[in-house]
């Protein structure tokens, strides 16, 4: 794998900003025993260091190795094209989130940082449950939408 079972775990709770591998067993939705036994095999599942690049945005590639860029932005920076000469262009992903957040008020942007942190640590039902409220939201927005444009078409 490129490196010590133990300092791949070790590397994972530095991502995960955590201190005991019982925390990263909850984040990781296994049993604590799984990453005893883990590293008496000598091999961490690579399940365990993409989920914990989801969850992070770290790079596995680090989490494996412990060499190279830390975050997986700095990954895509790398080979993103540059503006201007001026330096590293976001993905449109990234474009989009940021001109969201810049039209946001100081309560939404609030709201936004908690669905991003539950979305980030919480447990697999507690992030599905807010997905699906997300989409039931998108869905109410669009239907208020098409009724609007509706109203609109049918007033003088």
């Amino acid at each position: 794998m490129g490196s010590e079972p133990r300092e791949i775990i070790d590397r994972l709770l530095q991502a995960l900003n955590l201190k005991t591998q019982a925390q990263l067993a909850v984040n990781l939705e296994i049993r604590p025993q799984s990453i005893v036994s883990a590293i008496h095999r000598g091999e961490i599942p690579e399940g365990w260091l993409y989920r914990v690049a989801y969850l992070t945005g770290r790079n596995v590639d680090w989490l494996r190795t412990g060499k190279g860029p830390t975050w997986h932005a700095e990954v895509a920076a790398e080979t993103s094209p540059t503006r201007y000469g001026t330096g590293r262009v976001p993905d449109a992903a990234v474009r989009r989130l940021v001109a969201v957040w810049e039209e946001l008020d100081a309560e939404e942007q609030t709201a936004l940082e908690r669905c991003a942190e539950i979305l980030r640590v919480g447990d697999r039902d507690v992030r599905e449950h807010l997905i699906g409220q997300l989409k039931l939201m998108e869905e109410a927005v669009q239907l208020r939408r098409r009724k609007r444009a509706r109203l609109r078409r049918r007033s003088p």
